[in-house]
């Protein structure tokens, strides 16, 4: 998911720092011893003395360097891949066919687009570069401490490799119990964010059914569950930490008072003891945050896992084989969404080209359905929806690009209305999209405003929901297909609206199939009715 030579890049210069700082406290001890001698010396010569202290300042500003250099590289790397992973992501994602997505929330997007890609950023470019530098300081130091313990059994030594074999049984049994509890803890903090989005979007709902205080106690609800689901992870994660620091503290305590006995029985040197109480220190730290480490970074695997199944799952991409058709056949097409109830049963069809096609029926009988099962968003039970060019049959995957589609959801971008017409449709020609403005019977209502077609859409722009029905209806002529495909496309629109957009489409000698609850009535047009018998 992220290239590997990014991570070890990291890694790399994190040893090097790792590797830098630790000799700071090896020079320590013979900086401390020299000066103890020199202090008991008549003879005073500091070439030596001098020597340990510009070694041990150049050592200390290439670790500065270093340290540096990984921030900088941290930071820009982070910003490169965060970039390309969502882009990855919505390019994913808009590739994906509709009923694969229809298990997702957009809590559950906002999720994966912040906070996933947050975490798996944080594992690839700090966790794991972090969890080596620790490791090479642990055996660094460890290396440091054999030349510089002088006891004839290396009692210290042993004493803190004994540590790190139970960090390491402890660090196995804690990821395996932490890890379920990071899934549980994203899901449901989807859940109470897609609640929350869902609020916002539909505030006027709630306002006129006078939900406060229902939609309220449903999202305390929700935020409780992701509360308790939290604490069930932080009860390991804390007391996991817990008990690393107290058993690190007692062998911390354990290893000072050995050095004191060690230097009373001329063991040591006090610039040994300085020196081995650092590198202690060094040996410790890894153990501190082996916890925190551990955490983050299964934190990122379930991000991870997260992220995939979306990459994975089936990608719908255009495959149109044709341009032009001569009619569309429907034969016996049944189709349920729960394999029990038929929506749409047996039903047969032809529509020519050229030709009006009414979709009438009661609300929720199925007529969005057959718009949808027409595109191919939806697969048929049984039966087939054939698309006919000079005798040769097209299923419905390689004629999508025949529509030109409008949707009942009046829907735009937060963008301008020129942007959203060239995000659409590709169009960027002014004379092209003010001509289907006016078809649209749009045009002069958008000049108006003060910025015109460069106004941006959002809830303060002030226009009604006839206005954006209008916009959407010239994205649909751009679009220029040969068949426009109209799912309520009036239902904003007053009467002498309609007629006149009426009479624009059928000048565009267009096949012309929509859905309408209007007693409208177009010259020459078929009508299907679908009605509870499913026929």
């Amino acid at each position: 998911m992220i290239k590997r030579r990014y991570t070890t890049i990291l890694i790399i210069v994190s040893t090097i720092f790792s590797l830098l700082v630790l000799v700071v406290p090896f020079l320590t001890k013979y900086l401390i011893d020299e000066a103890i001698n020199l202090s008991n010396s008549v003879n005073k010569v500091y070439d030596k003395l001098i020597l340990y202290i510009v070694l041990i300042c150049i050592f200390t500003l290439l670790a500065v360097i270093v340290k540096i250099i990984d921030n900088v590289l941290y930071s820009r790397f982070y910003i490169n891949l965060e970039a390309d992973l969502r882009n990855r992501l919505f390019k994913s994602m808009t590739y994906k066919s509709l009923s694969s997505l229809l298990n997702y929330k957009v809590g559950d997007i906002e999720t994966l687009y912040s906070q996933d890609i947050r975490n798996i950023l944080r594992s690839k470019l700090q966790i794991i570069p972090s969890f080596v530098k620790q490791i090479v300081r642990s055996v660094a130091s460890l290396a440091l401490l054999f030349i510089l313990d002088e006891t004839k059994y290396k009692v210290i030594i042993l004493i803190l490799l004994g540590i790190g074999v139970v960090a390491l049984i402890s660090a196995r049994i804690y990821s395996k119990l932490v890890k379920p509890h990071h899934k549980k803890v994203l899901e449901a903090d989807s859940n109470a964010s897609n609640f929350f989005i869902e609020s916002f979007n539909h505030h006027k709902q709630v306002i006129a059914y006078d939900a406060y205080v229902r939609s309220i106690d449903y999202y305390a609800n929700l935020n409780d569950i992701a509360k308790t689901e939290k604490r069930k992870r932080n009860r390991i994660v804390y007391s996991a930490n817990s008990f690393v620091y107290a058993f690190i503290t007692i062998i911390y305590s354990l290893c000072i008072i050995l050095g004191s006995v060690f230097i009373a029985k001329g063991i040591y040197t006090y610039g040994s003891l300085i020196a081995i109480v650092q590198l202690i220190n060094n040996v410790e730290a890894p153990f501190l945050s082996l916890s925190s480490l551990i955490n983050n970074y299964n934190l990122g695997l379930t991000s991870e896992e997260r992220l995939k199944k979306l990459f994975e799952m089936e990608e719908e991409k255009s495959n149109q084989e044709i341009s032009d058709f001569d009619s569309i056949e429907i034969n016996d097409l049944s189709f349920s969404y729960d394999n029990e109830r038929m929506v749409i049963d047996n039903l047969n069809l032809k529509v020519n080209k050229g030709e009006v096609l009414k979709i009438a029926g009661e609300s929720g009988i199925g007529k969005t359905t057959l718009l949808m099962l027409m595109m191919g968003f939806l697969n048929p039970n049984k039966g087939t929806i054939s698309f006919i060019k000079d005798g040769v049959k097209f299923d419905t995957k390689k004629s999508r690009l025949l529509f030109s589609y409008l949707s009942q959801e009046n829907i735009l971008f937060s963008a301008s209305i020129k942007e959203n017409i060239y995000i659409l449709t590709g169009v960027s020609d002014i004379n092209k999209i003010n001509e289907a403005l006016k078809l649209a019977n749009i045009y002069d209502e958008i000049y108006l405003l003060k910025e015109g077609i460069d106004t941006k859409l959002n809830n303060n722009t002030g226009l009604s929901l006839g206005q954006i029905q209008r916009i959407l209806i010239a994205i649909l002529i751009l679009f220029d297909k040969p068949i426009l495909l109209l799912d309520e496309f009036s239902s904003s629109l007053d009467k002498e609206n309609e007629d006149i957009i009426i009479n624009n489409l059928l000048s565009l000698n267009k096949t012309i199939i929509y859905i309408t609850h209007r007693n409208n009535e177009i010259k020459n047009q078929q009508v299907i009715k679908i009605n509870d018998n499913n026929q």
